[in-house]
């Protein structure tokens, strides 16, 4: 295998289930395509971290490796749901930041689950890598 790592955005935009990319087509269909590659490891990026936890049963099922570089964030419903019409708009507008402790315990979820490649993304600071460090350096 080579070493590359095909990645996915996940889109919050369609009914909140981690099941969608941004343009609309499914994860479970762009696993599958990624799994014809030669590639080291699939992850989904840029993502809520519970919505990242759902997706790894998809890749957990689909591919051999995967991985999480989740944002710092878990979904929350934005009553002005119905004025927002950008997925990236729409994704910050349902956002809940976590600090580092609260992302430290999806990363303990991810590892648990078998993660092969572990980071962060938006708004994912060096005290949240701080503490997947030392969650990796306890094992």
């Amino acid at each position: 295998m080579k070493p590359l790592i095909l990645d996915s955005a996940l889109g919050t935009e369609i009914e909140n289930s981690g099941e969608f990319l941004p343009s609309t087509e499914l994860l479970e269909d762009a696993i599958v395509a990624g799994s014809n590659l030669d590639v080291s490891c699939q992850l989904v990026n840029c993502v809520h971290a519970d919505e990242a936890s759902e997706a790894i049963r998809k890749l957990k099922s689909l591919s051999v490796n995967f991985g999480v570089y989740a944002n710092s964030s878990v979904y929350k419903h934005n009553p002005l749901d119905g004025f927002v019409n950008d997925s990236d708009e729409y994704h910050h507008q349902h956002s809940q930041f976590i600090d580092p402790e609260e992302y430290g315990n999806f990363a303990k979820k991810w590892i648990d689950e078998g993660v092969y490649a572990l980071g962060g993304c938006c708004r994912t600071s060096t005290n949240h890598i701080k503490i997947i460090k030392k969650i990796v350096e306890s094992l």
